[in-house]
């Protein structure tokens, strides 16, 4: 890895490029780190005078949808009465406005680069995993999720969704090929795609593994059986992804514990129905994201629900909670977000966007991923770099 890393750097072409692979290493280890490098690339951008690409940004649906997005919570503070709440809210979302136009307001785009990228992300991961396990030397099989919290600033659950984009790109770059030659380098792809498949696994994200079976098997089933019309084939890949995901449930205890407990989910019914309650209470505009979290209270109120009450929890659905914030409109606007950028990529054969899309729109069901800039920056970060095939024309 160390060295093709190093062969991709090699073909860098704006020193400015560099900000992004280092943004992307630490972008999972130290965010802190990442937000002081995105300002840097800021100031070279506005030197190297970028600005005058911006027209790119023009009929790319992702920017365009990041964009309308960030815009609707901003006007949600007209009728916000909190506004601290609201200045907040519009901080974690600083991301979806200012990322879109640096990325794809560029002289041309350059896959290698996107690879480069994509492998320092690849690395930040790994020093991660590395380092809880260093710490904890694997434990009693337990350790490994409740450690990501306790020891980083990541939540398991959006290390499980990082760790989940990983390893359906390293599948799309694997199997993105005619035909595959079994020789030394794909072994070891192979090998470290298992690995990564069993971090996703260990962290026991529900949503984060039924989302990666869920695009495993369909990604397989356009590819081999509509696609290529290889029936056999396809339907030999499908049961060796099953058999693959049977094995690590049955090997990893703590996922199997997970995906069979019932309490997590009872407990989100209980926040998803007092979202719905207050949702119907204010359908057009919402409460304004700034009172998102009273009217939440409300709501938990009304259906007896005194741990959310006690801990203001937010609506653990993102697309609840940006129904709350901005009613149907800001929804409206969200869904044409992600299903436009899906067109685009779709129309113009860039699956690997299509397939980025899938996994936060699966995410994004049971937890509210953009109230905070761990989901924020990795969705246009990545969705922005992504979009890059589609627009190199």
């Amino acid at each position: 890895m160390i060295v093709k890393l190093k062969e991709l750097l090699n073909k860098v072409t704006y020193k400015s490029d560099f900000l992004l692979i280092i943004f992307a290493f630490f972008l999972p280890i130290l965010p802190q780190v990442s937000q002081v490098v995105i300002a840097l690339y800021l100031i070279f951008w506005t030197v190297n005078k970028q600005f005058h690409y911006l027209y790119k940004v023009k009929g790319n649906w992702f920017a365009i949808g990041s964009m309308a997005y960030f815009t609707i919570f901003a006007l949600s503070g007209l009728y916000s009465t909190n506004l601290p709440l609201w200045s907040s809210d519009l901080e974690a979302k600083l991301p979806l406005l200012l990322i879109p136009f640096l990325l794809i307001s560029r002289e041309k785009y350059d896959n290698d680069i996107l690879k480069a990228i994509f492998w320092a992300f690849v690395g930040g991961c790994l020093v991660i995993t590395g380092f809880l396990y260093y710490e904890y030397y694997l434990g009693n099989g337990n350790v490994f999720r409740n450690t990501v919290s306790s020891s980083t600033y990541l939540n398991p659950i959006y290390f499980a969704m990082f760790l989940s984009g990983i390893l359906l790109t390293g599948l799309y770059f694997l199997f993105d090929k005619e035909k595959i030659k079994i020789n030394q380098q794909v072994i070891f792809q192979g090998l470290g795609l298992l690995f990564i498949h069993y971090l996703v696994f260990a962290l026991a994200s529900r949503m984060a593994i039924l989302a990666t079976i869920a695009i495993e098997l369909g990604v397989v089933f356009l590819w081999q059986i509509i696609f290529k019309k290889q029936f056999i084939k396809g339907v030999s890949w499908l049961v060796i992804v099953i058999v693959i995901n049977l094995l690590s449930l049955n090997f990893i205890k703590q996922a199997s514990k997970r995906m069979s407990n019932t309490s997590s989910g009872e407990v989100r019914m209980s926040i998803w129905k007092a979202s719905v309650i207050q949702i119907s209470k204010s359908p057009i505009l919402g409460y304004g994201s700034g009172d998102s979290r009273s009217a939440m209270a409300e709501g938990y109120k009304t259906v007896n629900y005194d741990y959310g009450l006690k801990h203001n929890q937010n609506c653990h659905n993102q697309y609840f909670e940006t129904a709350i914030s901005t009613g149907l409109i800001g929804l409206l606007i969200f869904l044409g977000w992600f299903l436009l950028a899906f067109k685009m990529g779709w129309q113009t054969q860039n699956y690997l966007l299509c397939v980025f899309l899938a996994i936060i729109a699966l995410n994004i069901l049971t937890e509210s991923m953009l109230e905070r800039q761990q989901g924020t920056y990795f969705l246009a970060f990545f969705g922005s770099l992504l979009t890059w095939k589609s627009w190199k024309k």
